[in-house]
């Protein structure tokens, strides 16, 4: 029996511990409004792993930059010309 709830006390432990990091994010998050950091405050701690992987990839901010270098290097632009698919007219 005492297995049994000391079990349950590690079990709602880690519940709390994760639900209270997901909150520490959303409350961290500068893309929400005060209005949706409480929404979402409610909705962690009544389905907290549900919700949190729902909008996790809404709440993280695009930090992804094209530079120059990153933008040739995808194209792998050739020097003048017209190419498409490999094949091209050069000047």
């Amino acid at each position: 029996m005492k297995v049994k709830y000391i079990l349950l006390i590690i079990l709602v432990l880690i519940y709390f511990y994760y639900t209270f990091r997901l909150q520490l994010k959303i409350n961290s998050n500068i893309l929400l409004s005060k209005k949706q950091k409480v929404l979402n405050s409610i909705l962690i701690w009544i389905i907290p792993y549900i919700w949190y992987h729902i909008v996790k990839d809404l709440i993280t901010p695009d930090d992804r930059i094209m530079t120059k270098r990153k933008r040739n290097k995808l194209i792998k632009k050739k020097s003048g010309g017209f190419y498409e698919s490999g094949k091209g007219i050069t000047g």
